[in-house]
Formats: C-alpha cells, sequence, structure tokens
C-alpha cells in the first residue's frame, strides 16, 4: 500500500517490524521473507472470507429466482401458489 501526502503522526505507527526515524529514513526489521509470508497468508484468508460470502449469496439469489413470479396469467391475475 502506497500512501501519498499522508502524515501519521509516529506514536501511533505500529513499528514492529519497521521503523521511521525522526529524520524520515525508513528501514525493516527482521526478515522480509517472513514480512511478505505474513501478507499473504492475510491475502488467502481474505479470499477463502470472499469466497464463503459469495456462495451464501449465489444460493439466496437462485433460492429467490425460482420461486418469483414476473408475469401474470393469460387471465390477468397473478397465480397463485
Amino acid at each position: 500500500m502506497t500512501l501519498t501526502g499522508v502524515r501519521i503522526p509516529r506514536e501511533n505507527m505500529l513499528s514492529r517490524f519497521q521503523k521511521v526515524d525522526r529524520d524520515g529514513s525508513f528501514s525493516v526489521q527482521g526478515d522480509i521473507r517472513i514480512l511478505y509470508s505474513t501478507m499473504m497468508a492475510t491475502r488467502l484468508v481474505l479470499l477463502g472470507l470472499a469466497k464463503e460470502c459469495l456462495g451464501k449469496a449465489l444460493l439466496i439469489g437462485i433460492r429467490y429466482s425460482v420461486v418469483r413470479r414476473q408475469f401474470k396469467n393469460i387471465s390477468g391475475r397473478k397465480e397463485e401458489t
């Protein structure tokens, strides 16, 4: 994520693996591969949650489309089920 023109106070930054000095220099503490693997694990969790929500939405849509009556019958009345 890249933020342009955004200023976060130093005391509000989560600086467990990164550090920003008072002069503005940025440094990474720890192994960059571990940080990347954490980011990839988070993305996989988000994909799993999205798959679950999409499945529920699809189920609701299919069930609704099965029972919905769109047109009237020839006599001009809606059909009773």
